[in-house]
């Protein structure tokens, strides 16, 4: 065994050992089968056999971006351009860290041939605010038709469609934002919506189901803020607050159990349990 009497030496020589064993680490291969599972799930598994740690730019969303992959001892640099060129993420590493941003423009896929004209297709991707968070409940409709669906709570949705199409994005708070399908579906993956904060103030939700906006609206409105409901007496519930201050409304109690049911009389007779 070599031993090394200088201090100085002996500091050079665990130096050297600790960059053998940080660039093995690095230089790990990578053998991986995942199919449509969510990125992070992926980058997770590959965090553990490689200790590269991931970070996401506001544009993408590793819970919702479903990828496939399959791998068998492959070289990690090899592996990261291969996949990430795949879904059109630009990768970047410095140290343990490999920062991810999305692609500035997304090349199709080899297999992919441009849409055709009235072609049909089904059109799925994720609606996203301005800062990437996903936005549930998004309603996607084909405009001149019946058809539409919602966004799942992830913000993702699915619709069939046909070419030359033009779908509308709809969400209270935020601007409208109509999107016409032509050769490529990539614009549809990831849809951002731009907040709205002057329709957001101008709306309200109106008993019978609809979301208006107040200089729409024909019937008188009555409104409770959050001054008068500080102001009720402590453990009163939401339905006694209304009681004298919502004009037409009157609230009356069934029995005295505390469970009991809570109608409100203005017009027609609602009942709260």
């Amino acid at each position: 065994m070599l031993l090394f009497k200088n201090k100085s030496l002996r500091q050079m020589a665990l130096v050297l050992v600790l960059l053998v064993f940080s660039s093995s680490l690095m230089a790990a291969n990578i053998t991986i089968k995942a199919n449509n599972e969510p990125l992070k799930s992926v980058l997770e598994k590959i965090t553990q056999q490689t200790g590269y740690e991931f970070a996401y730019s506001n544009a993408i969303n590793p819970n919702t971006l479903k990828v496939s992959v399959e791998a068998n001892n492959q070289d990690s640099d090899a592996f990261f351009k291969e996949f990430f060129n795949k879904y059109g993420i630009t990768y970047k590493i410095v140290g343990k860290t490999v920062s991810l941003t999305m692609q500035d423009k997304v090349a199709e896929q080899p297999q992919q041939k441009s849409l055709q004209p009235n072609q049909k297709v089904k059109i799925s991707g994720v609606v996203l605010d301005e800062h990437g968070a996903p936005l549930p409940g998004v309603y996607v409709s084909v405009l001149g038709t019946k058809r539409g669906t919602s966004t799942d709570i992830d913000g993702g949705y699915e619709l069939e469609c046909t070419v030359g199409e033009k779908l509308k994005y709809s969400y209270v708070g935020f601007k409208d934002k109509e999107m016409t399908i032509g050769k490529s579906l990539n614009p549809f993956r990831n849809v951002v919506m731009v907040e709205d904060a002057i329709a957001l103030e101008s709306a309200v939700i109106i008993g019978y189901g609809n979301t208006q906006k107040i200089k729409d609206i024909t019937g008188a409105i009555s409104h409770v803020g959050s001054k008068e409901i500080q102001q009720a007496a402590m453990g009163s519930s939401i339905t006694s607050v209304l009681q004298g201050k919502a004009a037409g409304v009157n609230v009356q109690i069934q029995s005295a159990s505390p469970t009991s049911p809570v109608s409100l009389l203005s017009g027609e007779i609602f009942t709260i349990k």
